[in-house]
């Protein structure tokens, strides 16, 4: 589920002085006590910690369709069509022109077939492969070409793929929590991983995507 915060954001600009007088209160409050619980070595101010190298900013005028993909670990993407989301520093985005676009590249960096080809270059960690955002497009993915019959393939393929696992997601996590196991956002991609792996459509995709590259 989506954490809820309070973000210094009025009329679409990262400016606590437009913000109406109760915000603009809680803000103030929030500022304070970053000021005194901060790091002895920092000194950002809290508006310049949440948007350091302007990781906030940028998303204040993001387009409809995004692409998230995470900094480490095995590859995995999701689209996200809403606007006003803000997402979490250890995720990565990028802007699609389209919702074809978007389904197109997740079909093929949730494929085994990616996974295969970027796991060598990936550093091996404590915790397993790290950097996949400085390795992922280093691969030879071609750009979406939406008059490209596989493209459009793949970007229907990669929809469909999107809607059953959310399908399949909400009736795992139902007997989870029958169950009492954990309903974490890993838990939830083990069980959409190992769903894909077995399911015709994810069948689909990897003999799409293994035609790409």
């Amino acid at each position: 589920e989506p954490s809820l915060a309070v973000l210094p954001i009025a009329d679409g600009e990262l400016d606590p002085a437009k913000l109406p007088f109760r915000a603009r209160a809680r803000w103030g409050s929030i500022d304070e006590i970053w000021e005194r619980h901060k790091g002895t070595h920092s000194k950002l101010g809290l508006l310049e910690q949440l948007d350091y190298m302007g990781k906030l900013a940028r998303q204040l005028d993001s387009a409809p369709v995004r692409l998230l993909y995470p900094q480490s670990g095995r590859a995995t993407a999701a689209v996200c069509e809403d606007p006003e989301a803000v997402i979490d520093y250890k995720l990565y985005w990028i802007k699609c022109a389209s919702t074809a676009e978007a389904h197109y590249l997740a079909a093929i960096i949730n494929s085994n077939h990616l996974y295969v080809s970027v796991e060598p270059l990936m550093p091996k960690g404590q915790y397993g492969a790290r950097d996949l955002m400085r390795h992922l497009w280093k691969l030879p993915i071609p750009a979406y070409e939406p008059e490209n019959a596989l493209h459009h393939e793949l970007a229907e393929a990669g929809k469909r793929a999107a809607d059953r696992a959310a399908r399949v997601w909400q009736e795992k996590k139902a007997e989870r929590q029958e169950t009492g196991k954990a309903t974490s956002s890993r838990a939830a991609r083990d069980d959409i991983r190992k769903w894909f792996s077995e399911s015709d459509i994810g069948a689909e995709i990897e003999t799409k995507v293994a035609r790409l590259f």
